[in-house]
């Protein structure tokens, strides 16, 4: 089951009913606003009738706090038949509740709005805006948080009613008018809803947006952890932390398995105050998406398909679908287009963690926000969103759904290398064309890319007839390299109609290029980008050759704050050799730190490349006060333990650590400390793992499982230890080790033959060697005139447990002398699967009462033995010398 929800935070207000407890925490004043207020409009009227329940028991635990949190709810119930609740009263009926610490506080429904009774329909805008209207004012806030409970489908709907009803985008936005209050956050918990789509439609009213791009596990949001992740330190919380810790909180309750789930699960804030910019940078993308959707359209349907998807496979991950159309359209312009929304949403999602669930959906490439791109056609009601009015996202969809052939084509295309100053090394490219198109008009762009496939520069000519030989250059460039022409070929309304990539070719300027490549700070080797007054660092500067000929000797000049810190002299450097330094430096107060290096030259003028300013770098340094360190560690199982396949041991289980230091802070070094159970190892980093303020690591850890470990689930807990010896939290992980069965039998005959007519012993030892408890039976195949009866042939042996039984043997007197097999059976008893047998000889010889066969007994030889030692340790004791005699 999904879960959609709705949270706002409030404070004080009027209620009509019930009691409030005596706990200080609880006692609610009814003036003045909080400073948080989570209003959440839950609509269980649907399967998530009994997930209703268990989220208002998770607020209950934390309950509204006078003058810091109000939590409100609407909660409408299914009606079950045959179903009765403890007080009868909630089956089918709609509650307003004021939500205490360990208790319920309900206020009538006409208090709320007049007309309703027992029951509200809410898939209806206008019961969202009566909720609210009475939520914020009975309980305000100074930060209002909106969350929307129930199942979701996206922007195609969310909070679903029995009655067939639910919400829409737009009249979600009607109900926020109605309301006419801002909200600092407005979320979802619920399915598929951090969509830009949604995002555009609840703009006007908050500051934030947050929901997950996946389905959400049936017990949706973790109120407990999330909103208890809050209290320590609320009153200092800019928003974006508060979005920050309740994603952080509702992803680790599921990675770390406090809260069990069938899914894999995603959560994202994103800011809407760069929503702008991420529209922006969409229109472009799509603009140009539309402008080679002819000629691309394949390895655009291979990027539509290959895109992260979240179960709808209509809703595509925004930064992973423009990142493979990077990728994969070799046209700079698109490429452009495609990085500026990869730089646009990572700005506009402000907080984004996920989890891969092994064997579920996988969530990797979730970047925090999706975006519709369906695979056939688009559904009407697209169309009634406001981010779709005037938007040339729809259009391009509409276009490569109906798509058109190409309207020309370029026949020839190619260009001539040619040595200017007869050196004998090409510094300038001539080119020629023809084309033909089915309409006059359109336009041939000329583009130079580099190695890379980047843009270096175009030319653009307009085309005044329907076909022409065209002839163009010189093309000049202002660095040696490789190059390649790319010629498009587009129509009268700017479609692209052809494409052709000649080259590469090579020029040579024969100059070289002197670069800055790297500056940086660096602690112990890693780069780091805080400081704590008195941590001795180094600065890291790279120089590179990046010309075809030696450089000139050179040096680098290193300030920090404008004091000269360093002058380094550089020898020359030949074509792609580069050489790297580090500076000692020691900062000595608290102030911010800017550091420059230039690399110079006595002969500046021969620089191949005066475009790339890469003589001069600088970097920022803001060194703070050391903060207490209390990291987060998230532990989640990749994968399990598993019995190698010659069963001699398990392969080991691997783990996924995330430390994370959650202030913004300078850089810490952490060691890991592992509690596991005895003789289970970890395979730990030798070297503190560098985590810089505000920053998370991952890394992969191995567990060794012994292989005599019995089947189940056992804790292992990691903490992480400052380079201060402060430790933060401990995070825990039960790990499952898999059941194996085996068994192993054995027998001995306690005599060295029978006797016909006599009797013996068998002892027959019987190991588990499984580490899981099993139940045996022993089975025998024996002539029948030997008598070795098998008196309890079911044995229940406990993990690497053994037991001995004795099999009593009677010969019968016609038995003729010789060799005797027994063959044993140990089988599993529930469908008497042989595990293992054996066969076991027993020698029968003639009985004969004289002893003059010289054959003893076990028990006979044990007491003749006996009787000779007594005798030696006596004659011992009396003649011994330096003994008494009695």
């Amino acid at each position: 089951m999904l879960l959609l929800l709705m949270v706002g935070l409030t404070a004080s207000g009027t209620s009509s009913a019930s009691q409030t407890s005596s706990d200080p925490d609880v006692q609610q004043s009814r003036s003045g606003e909080a400073l948080w207020g989570f209003y959440i409009y839950m609509a269980a009227d649907n399967s998530l009738w009994e997930e209703a329940e268990w989220d208002l028991n998770e607020m209950k635990r934390i309950g509204s706090r006078p003058g810091l949190l109000e939590i409100v709810t609407l909660t409408d119930y299914q009606e079950r038949t045959g179903y009765k609740d403890e007080a009868d009263i909630r089956n089918g009926t709609t509650r307003a509740y004021h939500v205490l610490k360990g208790q319920l506080e309900q206020t009538p429904l006409d208090e709320l709005n007049p007309a309703w009774n027992k029951e509200v329909d809410m898939g209806k805008g206008e019961s969202l805006s009566s909720f609210l209207t009475w939520a914020t004012t009975a309980y305000p806030a100074q930060n209002r948080v909106l969350v929307i409970w129930d199942h979701g489908k996206g922007w195609k709907k969310v909070a679903e009613d029995s009655g067939g009803s639910y919400l829409t985008m737009p009249e979600i936005s009607g109900a926020l008018d109605e309301v006419g209050v801002n909200f600092t956050m407005i979320g979802f918990d619920a399915c598929l809803m951090a969509q830009t789509e949604i995002v555009h439609t609840l703009a006007p009213y908050t500051e934030l947006v947050i929901g997950s791009q996946a389905y959400e596990p049936a017990l949706g949001w973790t109120y407990d952890t999330m909103l208890g992740s809050l209290l320590p330190d609320l009153e200092q919380l800019e928003s974006e932390e508060v979005a920050r810790r309740l994603i952080h909180n509702y992803v680790e309750s599921y990675r770390n398995g406090s809260k069990s789930s069938d899914y894999s699960v995603t959560y994202s804030a994103v800011a809407v105050e760069e929503l702008a910019r991420l529209e922006t940078a969409i229109e472009e993308l799509a603009w140009q998406l539309r402008n080679v959707s002819r000629v691309y359209r394949a390895a655009l349907l291979g990027i539509r398909d290959s895109t992260q998807t979240f179960h709808d496979n209509d809703f595509l991950d925004l930064y992973d679908l423009s990142q493979q159309v990077a990728q994969r359209i070799p046209i700079p312009q698109v490429k452009a287009a495609a990085l500026q929304v990869q730089t646009a949403v990572e700005n506009a999602v402000v907080a984004q963690d996920h989890w891969f669930m092994p064997n579920r959906r996988d969530v990797t490439d979730a970047h925090g926000l999706s975006l519709y791109f369906p695979d056939n056609s688009i559904k009407s009601t697209y169309f009634d969103l406001s981010f779709t009015h005037g938007s040339y996202w729809p259009q391009f969809l509409d276009e490569f759904f109906d798509p058109k052939p190409a309207t020309g084509e370029l026949e020839a295309a190619r260009a001539t290398p040619i040595d200017l100053d007869e050196n004998g090394y090409d510094e300038v490219l001539k080119w020629e064309a023809n084309y033909t198109l089915e309409a006059p008009g359109g336009h041939l762009m000329v583009q130079v890319l580099d190695k890379h496939m980047g843009l270096v520069s175009f030319d653009t000519l307009d085309l005044v007839g329907d076909q022409d030989n065209l002839t163009g250059g010189p093309v000049e460039v202002v660095r040696s390299g490789d190059y390649h022409l790319q010629f498009l070929l587009f129509d009268d309304d700017g479609h692209l109609a052809d494409v052709v990539n000649q080259g590469p070719y090579s020029l040579d300027l024969r100059l070289p290029d002197l670069a800055l490549t790297q500056l940086s700070v660096r602690y112990q080797g890693q780069e780091v980008s805080g400081l704590v007054e008195g941590d001795e660092v180094s600065i890291m500067v790279q120089v590179d050759n990046l010309g075809t000929v030696a450089s000139p000797p050179s040096w680098m000049n290193l300030t920090v704050n404008g004091q000269v810190t360093a002058n380094l002299t550089l020898a020359s450097l030949e074509p792609g050799a580069g050489i790297i330094r580090n500076v000692a430096w020691e900062p000595l107060s608290d102030a911010t730190f800017l550091i420059e290096g230039r690399v110079e030259a006595e002969d500046m003028a021969a620089e191949a490349n005066p475009l790339n300013n890469l003589q001069n770098r600088s970097v920022k340094v803001h060194p703070t006060a050391p903060s207490p360190f209390s990291p987060d560690i998230g532990l989640s199982l990749l994968e399990a333990p598993d019995l190698l396949a010659n069963g001699t041991g398990f392969a080991p289980a691997r783990l996924r650590v995330t430390l994370t230091d959650p202030v913004t802070s300078p850089f810490d070094l952490m060691e890991l400390e592992g509690t596991t159970p005895s003789d289970w190892e970890f395979d730990l980093p030798d070297a503190p793992i560098l985590v810089n303020g505000g920053d998370s690591v991952e890394l992969n850890l191995s567990l060794r499982v012994p292989l005599p470990t019995v089947a189940g689930d056992y804790e292992v807990q990691l903490t992480a230890v400052a380079r201060d010896g402060t430790t933060g939290t401990t995070a825990s992980l039960m790990i499952p080790v898999p059941g194996y069965t085996g068994a192993s039998l054995s027998a001995i005959l306690d005599r060295p033959n029978l006797e016909i007519g006599g009797s013996g012993q068998v002892l027959v030892t019987i190991i588990n060697m499984g580490n899981q408890p099993a139940k045996f039976s022993l089975r025998k195949v024996l002539v029948e005139a030997i008598d070795a009866p098998i008196l309890d042939s079911g044995i229940d042996l406990g993990p690497f447990e053994n037991t001995t039984m004795e099999l009593n043997l009677t010969v019968e007197e016609n038995l003729a002398p010789g060799d005797y097999i027994l063959h044993l059976t140990l089988s599993e008893r529930a469908d008497q699967r042989e595990i293992v047998s054996l066969n076991l000889t027993l020698p029968v010889g003639e009985g004969d009462d004289d002893d003059d066969n010289g054959l003893l007994t076990v028990r006979t030889f044990f007491l003749v033995a006996l009787a000779v030692v007594v005798v030696v340790v006596v004659f011992l004791y009396r003649h011994i010398p330096g003994r008494r005699s009695p």
